[in-house]
């Protein structure tokens, strides 16, 4: 029965109990700058109009400040686009909830089909194949 059991040590001596200080844990802080419940998130793609077939895929809650800080009017763009300014808007995508439109986006910069196409086209159809079915998913704008 017991064959391959291990054997257990018994220590000589007396054992020590100790007591654990009961802690309470601090709560996070809130986040300074949560969006407000119920605002919209918007996924978009951009194009140079200096060098052609450069594309950029973004997520935000106002186009048109994010706009803005890409061509470098205002601080705040992505590094990738101060290259191959200025840029506007190809195709903007509007989503009920934040993680949706964070996923799609994930999706379309990763997962890659040879059925979508190339280029800019193919962007925007792996946005309406990923995105079909999410809640609130509404196409705004298409050049």
């Amino acid at each position: 029965m017991g064959r391959f059991k291990a054997k257990r040590k018994r220590k000589k001596g007396r054992v020590k109990k100790t007591t654990a200080k009961k802690t309470t844990a601090k709560k996070p802080t809130p986040a300074k700058r949560a969006p407000p419940r119920g605002a919209v998130t918007y996924l978009y793609v951009l194009t140079s109009t200096s060098t052609p077939g450069k594309t950029y895929v973004g997520v935000t809650n106002d186009p048109g400040r994010r706009l803005r800080q890409h061509n470098g009017q205002l601080q705040g763009g992505a590094r990738y686009t101060s290259r191959f300014k200025p840029w506007a808007f190809h195709a903007i995508f509007r989503f009920q909830a934040r993680h949706d439109a964070l996923s799609v986006e994930w999706r379309v910069k990763h997962m890659r089909s040879t059925a979508d196409g190339k280029g800019v086209q193919g962007i925007v159809r792996r946005v309406h194949r990923h995105a079909h079915g999410r809640a609130g998913f509404q196409e705004l704008i298409r050049v």
